[in-house]
């Protein structure tokens, strides 16, 4: 995958209006996962029509860009630290909730960028790159080695697993917003966006 993104002419692989779009795609998925459907649905909603200050939709989205961008992370891996969560909240061990969606997404990340580079990826780039203060780079690796214990170290993505949860996050941004965009596309490039009103 991250040699498809990196023939691309964009260095990211996605435009910056594109990967919003896989964001809250992502982050309504975390949502679901640690509200239910419905409340999720209510929670990007309300986020989107600015009803109330910053809410847990909002922060879930800074958070993820914040990741992305600072650590310049390909697509890829925020597909694959999707698969990896949904691998940990199927294990009987594990649910994910609105008290630790946070080491549980950046431990994800973290698995996610050391299998994505040839070069080292440390936890200390993470400390850094999210300018967290409070947390130490042994705390993130014990997030790490939870984490990887929970999914029982299996951090392979296939394509068709990559394929699957592309056009899931496909589906769920199409019942959000009520437009066509066609996530699948950035296994071979960028994804896009239909202009203007859906297709009929």
């Amino acid at each position: 995958m991250r040699q498809r993104e990196q023939q691309q002419s964009d260095p990211s692989g996605l435009s910056k209006g594109n990967r919003k779009l896989v964001i809250e795609a992502v982050t309504f998925q975390l949502l679901d996962y640690a509200l239910g459907r419905e409340a999720a649905q209510q929670e990007m909603r309300a986020a989107e029509q600015a009803e109330s200050g910053p809410g847990i939709s909002s922060t879930m989205q800074q958070y993820i860009t914040t990741i992305v961008r600072q650590l310049e992370l390909p697509n890829s891996c925020i597909v694959a630290s999707i698969i990896y969560i949904e691998r940990a909240v199927h294990s009987e061990r594990f649910s994910i909730s609105l008290q630790n969606w946070q080491p549980c997404l950046l431990a994800a990340f973290v698995v996610a960028a050391k299998l994505a580079f040839d070069e080292p990826v440390w936890n200390e780039d993470f400390v850094k790159a999210l300018r967290i203060s409070n947390v130490q780079v042994s705390q993130i690796s014990r997030w790490e080695a939870d984490f990887l214990q929970l999914i029982s170290y299996n951090s392979n993505v296939d394509l068709s697993q990559y394929a699957t949860l592309c056009f899931q996050l496909q589906q769920w941004h199409e019942a959000l917003h009520g437009r066509n965009v066609h996530f699948f596309t950035y296994l071979m490039g960028q994804p896009t966006v239909s202009e203007g009103k859906s297709d009929k």
